[in-house]
């Protein structure tokens, strides 16, 4: 009896069916779901007697595991994009309040338009090639030591020194800190470890519930001292950071900092 084969839900709604098309003598259509898996799509009439009552029902039987399964995977991928449609509208949105925070910030720390010109194209420089690191990895983030390997490229290798766990990034926190290490490493060329053939930049992290500490130890650069005024890479630093703490020995510049790690899916995406 197929009503055997198939699920409770389905033989469930294959009883009030059939009842309701006996009842009123009309047409039979539903599809169900069988307990191998398969989907069964029944199309069928109840024809009468000359006195208008049910005889008997004809119709059709046809296996629609096939269809069933394409429209299954359309819907769920109709629905990945909606969910990545939006994920693209807010990462839009959140690139171009950077953008304009920067843009802003950096109008008003600047003297003249061609000091505005450069920072700010060296600043976008920096969020591009956060861009394009997330981009190879689908934005999904990346690990701590690309970010840094990245924004550090334009220097000689001996003059950084990265020291921490291996430690994946949200995508969030990889334009964050892709931002923060763009500023630090601007200031330590103009003024800092950087600035000099011999000079080092030494970053250390470690990481636990949920939060980084990164520290930053520039050496071999000219005698520092206690800045005249906070300029805006300071404050896009402390804007980025849970915590940043700034000290200036006359060895060189020195920060320690705290961001928010944000948790990583570990679940795939169920649509």
């Amino acid at each position: 009896m197929i009503a055997s084969l198939l699920t409770p839900e389905s033989a469930a709604e294959r009883k009030s069916r059939l009842s309701e098309a006996i009842n009123h003598v009309g047409d039979y259509e539903s599809d169900y779901e069988m307990l191998d898996g398969r989907w069964l799509e029944v199309r069928g009439k109840m024809l009468a007697d000359g006195s208008g009552r049910p005889e008997r029902l004809v119709g059709t039987i046809q296996d629609v595991t096939a269809h069933r399964v394409a429209f299954k995977a359309l819907k769920k991928s109709e629905a990945r994009q909606r969910i990545l449609i939006n994920e693209l509208n807010h990462r839009v949105k959140n690139t171009l309040a950077k953008v304009l925070s920067i843009a802003t910030l950096s109008a008003r720390k600047s003297d003249s338009l061609e000091g505005f010109s450069e920072g700010f194209r060296a600043r976008l420089m920096s969020l591009s090639a956060t861009h394009d690191l997330l981009t190879r990895e689908v934005w999904e983030g990346t690990d701590i030591r690309n970010v840094l390997e990245a924004e550090l490229a334009p220097f000689d290798r001996d003059q950084y020194r990265l020291t921490g766990p291996s430690l994946w990034l949200q995508a969030e926190t990889v334009l964050n800190l892709g931002l923060i290490v763009h500023e630090l490493a601007t200031n330590a060329t103009k003024y800092g470890g950087l600035s000099q053939p011999g000079g080092c930049i030494d970053i250390r992290w470690t990481a636990g519930e949920g939060l980084m500490s990164l520290s930053w130890r520039e050496t071999g650069g000219p005698v520092v001292g206690e800045p005249a005024r906070r300029g805006f890479g300071s404050r896009l630093v402390e804007a980025s950071t849970r915590e940043a703490r700034f000290r200036y020995p006359p060895a060189g510049c020195e920060a320690d900092l705290v961001l928010v790690l944000a948790e990583r899916a570990t679940e795939p995406l169920d649509i």
